[in-house]
């Protein structure tokens, strides 16, 4: 089926979710929101600035990706955000119960799961560069992005508008 303008306006007046692979999992993606967009520009702004455009030159673009790329483990994180939605990432305390041998009393011991910890270190080791860039472009055109530059737009145009003295 062909993605036209009328398909993608009913599937985000609709809110369809749609599904994400990384590797072997499946995951549906949430629902964009104004607090997903907060959370993903802190990781954005940790991303290497200072990176030169090159053309042709392979050894110079080599040493460049190679001097940056510490910085760039931020890509996961910036896809585990999209994915999971600024709901999506709180912590959840996870309480196995094991049994001690020879013994009826269980022994609990609390663990806490950060899944956008864990999502992250997933796109990382099981996506490659290409398909990472891919994703997130696909995730951002689902955030409306240019939605909320026009409001922000908008508000700012607002405030200029100032109370006169009579």
């Amino acid at each position: 089926m062909k993605n036209t303008v009328e398909k993608r306006t009913a599937e985000t007046i609709l809110e369809t979710p749609f599904t994400v692979t990384i590797g072997v999992k499946s995951y549906e993606v949430a629902r964009p929101s104004l607090a997903t967009l907060i959370e993903v520009s802190k990781f954005i702004s940790q991303l290497p600035e200072n990176i030169e455009k090159m053309e042709d030159d392979e050894d110079q673009m080599l040493r460049e990706v190679l001097s940056v790329a510490v910085d760039c483990r931020y890509l996961g994180d910036i896809v585990a955000i999209l994915i999971l939605g600024s709901k999506g990432l709180k912590a959840r305390k996870f309480n196995p119960q094991k049994r001690r041998r020879f013994s009826f009393m269980p022994v609990s011991k609390e663990e806490t799961i950060d899944p956008q910890r864990e999502l992250a270190n997933e796109v990382n080791e099981e996506m490659n560069a290409k398909e990472i860039f891919e994703l997130i472009i696909t995730l951002l055109q689902k955030l409306e992005v240019a939605f909320f530059l026009s409001t922000i737009i908008f508000l700012k145009e607002v405030n200029l508008l100032r109370k006169t003295k009579f």
